[in-house]
């Protein structure tokens, strides 16, 4: 059988890029019977000058929306596009990511929320409408830096001039605080770290912040450093392929876009803190944060803030919007997920770490929370750190 040239026009600067790649190279080896065409490249790079008949099919992620490839009589598959002259056929599902930033910031405790971007692309613009409209049905608003609207590119790079910072700077100083501020990118939320140092504004107990993609390189590198959503740069080039072999052989397309959730928060320095105005609150807070590696429950934690368990449900919903259970669940599970991406233990050594009194139920439990069970978590984690 002749083998399908396959011609693949993505980055191999960026992370998200290399791990698009993989995912492409996994599938061929798996399934296709594919020589690849690959070159170091950036996001920006121009497309080269292609001549039909050399391949048999493209997948491309790239700014320009060049003419060249539309007009080729050879299947695409679109992993970025300009969100004008070219959709996407494969992206981040930027709904449930803004969810899940909105989501995060509240199980936080804060009530003053911000989106900050040096300008605007397709899909940031998706991010933002989603995380503000999910913070708008629990009756927050979103606050947006001066800029954020301003109209950039699909790569949504840093273009900021001294003056444009020098308002940006003004902006920080007057904004609410403390505040969850989200941003479209990890460049972008590092930009932002850089400026709250600038200013003398503490992170994370005056401004937290969160990124998008977890670039480990980028995130470790300032201080302090980031939190971050995962995306899924593996699957989505995985699914570039499959869809782009479907195409080649004239298959029953599926409905496009093809949505890839987000994998999760890696949270870090940049998030770690949590605010409520209660002081017997934010004191158990503190105990479950002690102990939460031992098996306490929530007479335990009503006894060390001198309070009946009845008292301490009420002041946690009316501080937090949820028990005390849940949230020593939550801290569990977030101590879990950090022990899974950062060692090798073993699931039930975790399990028993933290606090389940049995293999079974912390796996039960951590599936139910992160969708996923602890060894599909870890091999997701590691996979992304070992290819960075």
């Amino acid at each position: 059988m002749k083998k399908k040239r396959i011609l693949v026009l993505v980055e191999t600067s960026r992370i998200y890029g290399r791990q698009i790649i993989e995912g492409i190279t996994r599938y061929a080896l798996e399934h296709g019977n594919w020589i690849i065409f690959l070159e170091d490249r950036g996001l920006e790079k121009k497309i080269p000058r292609l001549v039909q008949c050399h391949y048999d099919g493209i997948i491309s992620r790239t700014v320009f929306a060049e003419s060249r490839l539309t007009t080729l009589q050879v299947p695409v598959v679109e992993l970025l596009g300009d969100g004008v002259f070219r959709s996407s056929d494969i992206l981040c599902d930027g709904n449930r990511l803004g969810v899940m930033a909105s989501d995060y910031f509240q199980s936080k405790g804060l009530r003053h929320f911000g989106y900050f971007s040096t300008g605007q692309s397709w899909w940031s613009t998706q991010f933002y409408s989603a995380y503000s409209e999910h913070l708008a049905t629990n009756g927050f608003s979103c606050l947006t830096n001066p800029f954020c609207r301003r109209k950039n590119d699909a790569s949504l790079s840093l273009k900021v001039t001294d003056k444009t910072e020098s308002r940006i700077l003004h902006w920080l100083r007057a904004i609410p605080k403390p505040i969850g501020l989200f941003c479209p990118s990890d460049s972008q939320a590092v930009y932002l770290i850089n400026l709250c140092q600038i200013a003398e504004i503490a992170v994370p107990h005056e401004i937290a912040i969160l990124g998008v993609e977890n670039n480990i390189t980028l995130c470790n590198a300032t201080s302090p450093t980031l939190s971050s959503i995962a995306v899924d740069g593996h699957q989505t080039g995985y699914q570039a392929a499959w869809l782009l072999d479907r195409k080649i052989n004239k298959q029953v397309l599926p409905k496009i876009p093809i949505l890839i959730p987000p994998i999760d928060v890696v949270a870090r320095v940049s998030t770690d803190f949590i605010t409520v105005a209660d002081p017997d609150v934010a004191k158990a807070l503190y105990f479950i944060s002690q102990q939460v590696l031992l098996h306490i429950t929530v007479q335990d934690i009503a006894d060390a803030v001198d309070l009946s368990p009845r008292t301490l449900i009420r002041k946690f919903h009316e501080s937090l919007g949820h028990t005390p259970e849940q949230e020593l669940h939550r801290i569990r599970i977030e101590r879990a997920k950090a022990i899974l991406r950062n060692t090798n233990l073993s699931i039930t050594k975790i399990g028993e770490q933290i606090g389940f009194t049995s293999t079974e139920y912390f796996v039960r439990n951590f599936r139910h929370t992160v969708k996923m069970t602890p060894k599909q978590y870890r091999l997701k984690f590691q996979n992304e750190e070992n290819n960075q």
